[in-house]
């Protein structure tokens, strides 16, 4: 990972960051940013200026809510300052059906998370798996209110 990180760094454009993750996998993208699975780690690269946003937001739910709030989201073990690139604990991915149904089977405490920080519910529920551990967790949980309304604009 260390190498990743080091040639990402190094990266003056979105495309040169493609380029480095796809040396080392299969890289998911998504509309503002991209992923790379790395043994129980993904590592997510900010593609545009809501990707940004959508990296610091799950840093800043995280790292923002107490330690029992947020055994259901992925672990954030590493970012870069300028949230580049956040690297989290690799959570299963499913279906919307499953998905939904394990957000139900979450205690309350994953909604003290979403109203705190104001993210969009509909989205967490359709970003739900299983940790390595086999801890029900939202493996993308980046996307709150207030970036919705910054794409508005």
């Amino acid at each position: 990972m260390k190498n990743i990180i080091k040639e990402l760094d190094a990266c003056t454009s979105y495309s040169q960051k493609y380029k480095v993750l796809k040396k080392y996998g299969k890289v998911y993208r998504g509309s503002s940013r991209m992923c790379l699975v790395v043994g129980n780690k993904v590592i997510k690269v900010a593609r545009n200026n809501i990707g940004y946003l959508q990296n610091e937001c799950e840093y800043n739910v995280y790292f923002g809510s107490d330690k029992k709030d947020i055994k259901h989201f992925a672990k954030i073990y590493d970012w870069c300052p300028s949230f580049t690139w956040i690297i989290q604990e690799k959570v299963s991915r499913h279906r919307f059906k499953t998905s939904n149904a394990l957000f139900k089977k979450c205690d309350n405490k994953i909604y003290n998370v979403i109203y705190r920080h104001d993210l969009v519910e509909a989205e967490i529920k359709f970003q739900m798996g299983y940790s390595p551990r086999g801890v029900i967790k939202c493996y993308d949980y980046g996307y709150s209110w207030n970036i919705d309304k910054k794409i508005l604009l």
